[in-house]
C-alpha cells in the first residue's frame, strides 16, 4: 500500500456489551456518522 493510499487522519471506534447495549450504541454511531457527513461535504 502506498503513502497515497493511507488517510491522514484515522479514528476507531469501541462499542462494549451486546444484545440492547450494542443496539443502542451503534443507532448513536449511525446518527452521529449522518451528521458529521453533512458536515463534511
Amino acid at each position: 500500500m502506498s503513502s497515497e493510499q493511507i488517510p491522514l487522519k484515522q479514528r476507531a471506534l469501541v462499542f462494549q456489551g451486546g444484545g440492547a447495549l450494542g443496539a443502542y450504541e451503534a443507532g448513536v454511531f449511525q446518527t452521529l456518522y449522518k451528521k458529521f457527513l453533512k458536515k463534511m461535504v
